[in-house]
């Protein structure tokens, strides 16, 4: 009997195989600048997404539809009382919440679609990850330490007056490189020997990153006090991020690699209700035509979610790219669907553990003791004052009374 996943992997290549060689007019250049957006949707990726997320667990639900938490949190953005929240094209919801969105785009319509798209799961995703964080009963698994912010970006989007910050380029630049800084000091000095005591960690990640950088030497003069030059203000990401709390970003050129710069966000005050999520993961999928994009958002610091790049979602067009879906294609969703399970589990165990902390102070509630004195107090009003019903009774006063 074939497992559960090997069912999956046939289903999926049956259905490529068959858009390959029975439905492949799709695929032709004439066709595909005919075809519309639901033309790509129904045929190319409706299987593709339905075989992966159909479950007991999952419920898609497709077309234009808004999410209550999408809706209620535009509407505290903006004035207008008719204010709707963002349509989304594909909608997997969970028991509990809304696990993962989806945008679908024809290529004809060029660039703009896609990026707008983009910006609209930027958004969804922030939405979806808040629902999520902002539960009262987040257990400590789950959370991480407050950890000041670390990131790495191009030199043209670090500019204090005119940010380049065009569909949040500088969120996909953002690593977590914060365990680098092992004390939350107000002092500098003290902030950047935190910083140079981690140049192994250092060189080890930026290596990731850039290979040629991996050999650098990090500078030894430590400055008692940042000059104008090393301290700026942390540009806002427009169109993306609210505004963040307040912090000072220390800049510190990296030698051998000028086109890159470690950005210390150096926090003066940081609010203790701020909890970093680092389980939570919320993945978006925008597709133009066959090609697709998985992106991950994640919390990096107090109001900084940064967005990583997963990996291409790309429906094969012949068959040399058929291997395709089972390195990249058929993973990369597994990976999404995973942690949008993960994601559902930690939602549930919050409402859960609420439901349990309610009930329990409900059938802990106990009587007051001074309760008792008024019941005291309504018997011997009630005899006293009311006349007993058999006949010729005396009627008896409480000489305290009298």
């Amino acid at each position: 009997m074939l497992s559960l996943q090997m069912n999956l992997f046939f289903e999926i290549y049956a259905h490529v195989i068959r858009l390959l060689y029975k439905k492949n007019s799709i695929l032709q250049t004439d066709r595909g600048k005919k075809a519309t957006e639901q033309d790509f949707v129904n045929e190319a990726w409706t299987p593709i997404l339905t075989t992966i997320f159909n479950n007991d667990e999952h419920t898609l639900k497709w077309g234009d539809s808004v999410s209550q938490i999408s809706a209620v949190a535009k509407k505290r953005a903006l004035p207008e009382e008719d204010v709707l929240g963002d349509r989304i094209d594909l909608r997997v919801l969970g028991k509990n919440n809304d696990m993962f969105a989806d945008e679908f785009a024809n290529s004809k319509l060029g660039p703009f679609k896609f990026s707008s798209d983009h910006l609209k799961l930027l958004r969804e995703s922030k939405i979806m990850f808040d629902n999520i964080a902002n539960q009262k009963y987040i257990s400590g698994k789950e959370v991480r330490r407050r950890i000041l912010g670390i990131g790495l970006s191009n030199e043209s989007t670090i500019d204090s007056e005119q940010p380049n910050l065009d569909h949040g380029q500088l969120l996909e630049y953002v690593y977590s490189l914060a365990s680098l800084v092992k004390e939350h000091s107000t002092n500098v000095a003290s902030e950047r020997k935190s910083f140079y005591s981690g140049k192994k960690k250092y060189d080890s990640c930026l290596g990731k990153i850039n290979p040629g950088a991996s050999k650098t030497t990090v500078p030894s003069r430590v400055s008692s006090q940042p000059t104008e030059d090393d301290v700026l203000p942390l540009p806002l990401l427009r169109g993306v991020l609210p505004p963040l709390v307040p912090f000072k970003v220390l800049k510190i050129r990296v030698p051998k690699a000028s086109n890159m710069y470690i950005l210390v966000a150096l926090a003066r005050s940081l609010n203790p209700k701020f909890a970093l999520a680092s389980d939570i993961q919320v993945s978006t999928l925008v597709a133009n035509s066959l090609d697709g994009e998985v992106k991950i958002m994640k919390l990096f610091s107090p109001g900084l979610y940064t967005v990583q790049h997963l990996g291409s979602i790309d429906i094969p067009t012949n068959v040399n790219h058929l291997k395709d879906l089972r390195k990249k294609i058929i993973p990369r969703l597994n990976y999404v669907k995973n942690h949008m399970l993960k994601n559902a589990n930690i939602l549930s165990n919050s409402l859960d553990k609420e439901t349990r902390k309610k009930k329990k102070r409900s059938n802990s509630y106990q009587r007051s003791s001074s309760y008792d004195d008024v019941e005291v107090g309504t018997r011997w009003t009630r005899g006293t004052w009311f006349p007993s019903r058999k006949p010729n009774a005396p009627i008896m006063i409480s000489s305290d009374l009298l």
